[in-house]
């Protein structure tokens, strides 16, 4: 029987920014209106505008898919935020000139949001170009990675809420966050000017990285090392699962006293988060890592009735039985 991992149902742990730093988030979009994906966005030290290289960049991070961004842990202070190519970059609130751009402070503590801005088509074609007098490569420097959270067990694995995988040069610098999506999965652009990067993975508590590859490169003591052109596949980390409650029963028929096949169980905890799992052969269905709370349960089948019902779990596994009416 297949277990599902219930979303933002296990733990309800954050990733909290750093002590007296601030988070920056926002939407980037290209010229034709369109979510800007996998696009990397980053702070930049309004203090110190002479590196373009990238080392007054803080806070790198990715958009999603939908265009969205996430900077944390970035120290008070002013910055330009800016996405893109590092040589043809673009500055909020759309600018292409540093000139032009606008400095957003941040204080200690800050959470800012809605830093909504359209990324340049410079920014996202690939060619050779020059800033500053520095000669970009005519290969692009940026790779598209992805990667996958499996669960150790060989369960069905949905992304833990807050889990974040993390790459950083060095112990000095602040990581760059890229946030993994409810189905385990996710992906970010890798800047391989940057050489080596440590790869770290941020999990709720009694969660443990159990290995971490990309291809044959034991990314748990071996640094991200790609070279651009060089072919390479998905990262894989494979994730430890604590000792956790089930929530198991069967769907019958109460007229007959028939276990009932194929109907769709959903779970819902009070913030709207679903887990699913399909009734077997004999109506038996199951859920792996219910934390204590109350929750909803709700059975559909075709020329069947179910009446919706709350549920309290505790910090012990339950067993239910699901009665479904036929009009």
């Amino acid at each position: 029987m297949k277990e599902l991992m219930l979303v933002a149902m296990l733990l309800q742990s954050s990733v909290s920014s750093q002590a007296g730093t601030g988070i920056v988030s926002g939407l980037v979009r290209t010229e034709d209106g369109k979510p800007a994906a996998n696009v990397r966005v980053a702070a930049m030290s309004a203090k110190d505008t002479t590196t373009p290289d990238g080392s007054a960049l803080l806070g790198i991070t990715s958009s999603d898919e939908s265009g969205n961004y996430r900077i944390e842990n970035i120290p008070p202070g002013p910055y330009y935020i800016v996405a893109g190519r590092v040589d043809r970059p673009t500055f909020y609130p759309g600018a292409e000139q540093i000139t032009a751009a606008k400095t957003i402070s941040i204080a200690s503590g800050a959470l800012l949001g809605e830093i909504n801005f359209t990324v340049s088509a410079a920014s996202a074609r690939v060619e050779s170009s020059d800033l500053f007098g520095l000669s970009a490569p005519a290969t692009s420097p940026y790779l598209q990675l992805s990667g996958k959270m499996v669960s150790e067990s060989g369960g069905v694995f949905v992304a833990l809420p807050n889990s974040v995988v993390m790459l950083s040069r060095s112990s000095s610098t602040i990581p760059t966050t890229i946030r993994v999506r409810r189905d385990g999965t996710f992906s970010f652009t890798l800047d391989t000017t940057y050489g080596p990067q440590r790869v770290s993975v941020n999990l709720p508590a009694g969660y443990s990285v159990k290995s971490m590859t990309l291809d044959s490169t034991d990314l748990l003591t071996q640094p991200l090392t790609l070279v651009p052109g060089s072919p390479f596949g998905q990262m894989q980390i494979m994730v430890a699962v604590p000792e956790l409650t089930k929530i198991r029963g069967r769907v019958v028929n109460p007229a007959t006293g028939v276990s009932i096949s194929g109907a769709d169980v959903t779970l819902s905890d009070a913030n709207g988060n679903k887990s699913r799992a399909k009734s077997s052969m004999d109506g038996s269905f199951e859920f792996l890592g219910a934390a204590p709370g109350s929750y909803f349960i709700d059975v559909g089948l075709m020329f069947y009735i179910f009446q919706q019902r709350t549920i309290e779990m505790e910090d012990r596994d339950m067993n239910l039985v699901l009665e479904m009416y036929q009009p």
